[in-house]
């Protein structure tokens, strides 16, 4: 049997704070204790790293209020902590959300600003979508960024939908 590393996310229980865990087999690698002011929102593998999204406890979430921690998956290091909320991780590139509109449902325009991190370095990304004419509101379904440009899903009563923005390095 391959032993593959296995990370965890274990709550707040007093007196230990919420934290992020490595576990090869029964063995825990290394933790990460999370401040308790920061509550974590997601957690993906992506660009060889993890990228943790993590949001003030106890708040309604603000994209702008949110930090991404990036960390050495091996061992549990702080390499770098990037404004915004983590929306994709990928092979080649993380999506990070620094501004957007407050929801992602039945809506008639959805604006947002991105980092996009790639190894050669981040760049930005700004958008708006609006409602198509005649389809209703619009859900956002998620940013993705393909070659060189970062692409919106969205569904609406006509259906699936994308659109792409660009970004300057």
């Amino acid at each position: 049997m391959i032993a593959v590393p296995v990370y965890l996310y274990d709550p707040p229980s007093p007196p230990h704070p919420a934290q992020i865990r490595r576990v090869d087999g029964a063995q825990t690698v290394w933790t990460l204790p999370i401040p308790a002011e920061l509550t974590r929102q997601s957690a993906q593998l992506g660009l060889g790293d993890m990228w943790v999204s993590l949001c003030p406890t106890g708040s309604v979430t603000a994209a702008s209020a949110c930090e991404t921690w990036q960390l050495n998956p091996d061992t549990g290091v702080r390499l770098n902590s990037w404004p915004g909320e983590l929306w994709t991780a990928q092979a080649d590139a993380v999506v990070l959300v620094t501004d957007r509109s407050r929801s992602f449902d039945a809506l008639d325009v959805f604006t947002f600003q991105a980092t996009v991190v790639q190894a050669t370095g981040p760049r930005a990304v700004t958008g708006q979508l609006s409602a198509r004419p005649d389809c209703g509101g619009f859900d956002v379904l998620g940013l993705r960024w393909v070659g060189e440009t970062l692409r919106l899903s969205a569904r609406d009563g006509c259906g699936l939908w994308t659109k792409t923005f660009g970004g300057a390095p």
